[in-house]
């Protein structure tokens, strides 16, 4: 069986290190390790071959962090609200386009002043939003 838990000790000096200064140390440590183990799990399913047991190696490793220290920040998944945002986003503006090549009608005002608002309140959500 794997090794299920970790632990890490330093002799770095950390002399002049706030309390709140050792905690962000501490998270950003816990989110680099969450990092490389996520990136050495994919690149070992990407070399196991079908059927055999995982078996996460020291060169998965040593090639994940290589990858997690090369990029400034891996790349996360988006929330629900932010893919959903996105999405509405593009399908609001892509109907006020639509609708807005033929008002005839009050109706076809209404879909298309709809249409338009969300189309902006998304828009302006993404690019205000926090990164």
């Amino acid at each position: 069986m794997g090794v299920t838990s970790l632990t890490i000790s330093t002799a770095t000096s950390l002399r002049g290190l706030t309390n709140e200064g050792r905690q962000e140390l501490e998270r950003c440590i816990k989110d680099y390790i969450r990092d490389v183990f996520e990136e050495a799990a994919r690149l070992e399913e990407a070399d196991r071959a079908t059927g055999a047991l995982p078996e996460i190696t020291a060169t998965h490793v040593r090639d994940a962090s290589t990858i997690a220290r090369r990029s400034w920040r891996l790349p996360r998944k988006p929330s629900k609200w932010d893919a959903t945002n996105a999405i509405l986003g593009s399908a609001t503006a892509a109907a006020a386009g639509t609708f807005g090549g033929m008002l005839h009608s009050n109706w076809q005002y209404g879909a298309f002043g709809g249409s338009a608002a969300l189309a902006i309140t998304t828009l302006w959500y993404t690019a205000r939003r926090p990164r």
